[in-house]
């Protein structure tokens, strides 16, 4: 792991085995190359746009596990997760991961990644990121081990919100 140690950074110290890293140094990141209307409200599969709810197309570009983000409008800072076949427009950014738990890094975003944006916003009218928001994001990245722990604890949390709603509803 000591290739995303490479960075100097403002923040506390870590447990042992845990580095700060920039989210550039280990996410593969792209955009969809869609346009917002490519869309077909009966198609076949996810269509992720800068909406909070992806619309439906008939074909994809994608098939893999993903952290999306919106690129400009309402819901920049917004994070998605999606694993399978989809699409994206081209202001939608695509992160998969060269290692670790892709849910450990949706979980961090979903932390992490709005606040990251305050005063980093740019445009007057519509407001968009640039891929060196995403790239420059500093956070802490633990062994793989413990990723998978976050996760599952994080998960078994959710487990339990969600047997409590239901025996509210």
């Amino acid at each position: 792991m000591a290739f995303v140690c490479s960075h100097n950074t403002p923040y506390e110290k870590l447990p042992k085995g845990w580095a700060w890293c920039r989210l550039g140094d280990i996410a593969n990141i792209q955009t969809g190359k869609k346009d917002a209307n490519y869309g077909d409200k009966n198609g076949k599969y996810p269509f992720f746009t800068c909406a909070l709810l992806p619309l439906r197309c008939n074909n994809y570009s994608f098939d893999m596990e993903a952290v999306l983000l919106p690129g400009n409008g309402a819901n920049v800072g917004e994070v998605v997760y999606f694993k399978g076949k989809f699409e994206a427009y081209q202001r939608t950014y695509i992160l998969n991961f060269n290692i670790g738990n892709i849910r450990f890094f949706y979980y961090v975003l979903k932390a992490l990644w709005k606040k990251s944006l305050e005063g980093k916003q740019f445009g007057s009218a519509t407001n968009y990121i640039r891929l060196s928001n995403i790239e420059e994001l500093f956070f802490p990245l633990p062994p793989l081990a413990e990723q998978h722990r976050i996760v599952q604890q994080i998960e078994n949390y959710f487990t339990v919100f969600n047997q409590v709603e239901n025996e509210l509803a």
